[in-house]
C-alpha cells in the first residue's frame, strides 16, 4: 500500500512537471502564432494598390478632399475645426505614413473655421 501511495506521489509529480513543460511550449507557439498573423496582415497592407501611391499624389488627393477656405465663406454649414472626425484629422489618424503627409502639408491646416454669428 505504501509503495501504491509512492509511486502515485511519484507519477503525479511528473505528470505535473509534464504539464507545465507542455503548457510552456503551447505558450511559446500561441505568441509565434500570434506574430505570424501580424507580419500577414503587414504583408497583405504594404501589398494594396494605395501603398503604391507616391507621396505626393496623395498630398494632392488629401489637398482635393478638404473644402477650400473660399467654399468656406459661403458655406451655411459650419463645422468644428477642431473635430478629430473631420478632415484634416481623419487622414492624419489612419496610418503613420498619412500622419507624416498630412501634417507637412500645411496647406491642410492653413485655415481656421469660424461661425460668427451676426444676428447677436
Amino acid at each position: 500500500m505504501f509503495d501504491t501511495i509512492r509511486n502515485s506521489k511519484d507519477i503525479l509529480v511528473d505528470l505535473n512537471s509534464r504539464i507545465s513543460e507542455a503548457q510552456d511550449i503551447l505558450n511559446h507557439l500561441s505568441r509565434e502564432c500570434t506574430q505570424a498573423a501580424s507580419n500577414l496582415r503587414d504583408a497583405k497592407a504594404s501589398l494594396h494598390p494605395i501603398q503604391r501611391l507616391p507621396d505626393e499624389v496623395l498630398k494632392h488627393l488629401f489637398i482635393t478632399c478638404t473644402r477650400s477656405p473660399e467654399a468656406c465663406v459661403y458655406d451655411s454649414v459650419y463645422g468644428d475645426c477642431l473635430d478629430e472626425n473631420a478632415f484634416p484629422w481623419t487622414l492624419s489618424q489612419t496610418c503613420r505614413r498619412w500622419r507624416k503627409i498630412t501634417l507637412e502639408t500645411s496647406r491642410l491646416w492653413s485655415h481656421i473655421d469660424l461661425n460668427i454669428d451676426l444676428e447677436h
